[in-house]
């Protein structure tokens, strides 16, 4: 019985060990990646999240999830120019720090981001009711003042524009 037990506990051990190092090599790579797009070393960031897309995408970590979505809605935006799919990314970006209640300047920049790339796409009206999601958001969000202005004018170049 007693080796049961001490095998049991030495495979949970093993276990979780594994899960800590796996959290923590995504950690390590989420953050090369950053690093990377800060650098606009496009090019090396995408070839990690090609490597790690779907490990963070299942993970059960939303800080995880939600630093590697908005690191491909960057690329596909200001690389790849692919702003259907970075529609996608920017929306699971947004509900995640949304479930993670976070409400900084990066959630804000997502509907933001959102907005312009439905813009782009040539959906003027979700482009709209993002920009206002934006500004509606700022007043709820931390630090918000400075973001607030930059909210009125995208949209209301926008609304010039339509």
């Amino acid at each position: 019985m007693k080796i049961r037990i001490v095998t049991l506990f030495c495979f949970l051990v093993t276990v979780v060990a594994g899960f800590a190092q796996d959290n923590d090599m995504l950690w390590a790579k989420i953050i090369d990646v950053k690093n990377s797009l800060a650098k606009d070393n496009y090019a090396h960031a995408d070839s990690i999240m090609d490597e790690i897309e779907l490990q963070c995408l299942d993970s059960d970590r939303d800080s995880i999830k939600v630093l590697f979505c908005e690191s491909k809605a960057q690329s596909l935006v200001f690389n790849k120019k692919n702003y259907s799919s970075a529609i996608d990314y920017l929306k699971a970006t947004i509900s995640l720090y949304e479930r993670l209640n976070i409400k900084s300047i990066n959630y804000l920049e997502a509907f933001q981001a959102t907005a312009f790339c439905y813009q782009m796409a040539g959906d003027n009206d979700n482009a709209e009711r993002y920009y206002r999601k934006a500004l509606i958001k700022s007043v709820i969000a931390d630090n918000p003042k400075a973001f607030r202005s930059t909210a009125y004018q995208n949209l209301g170049s926008f609304t010039k524009r339509k």
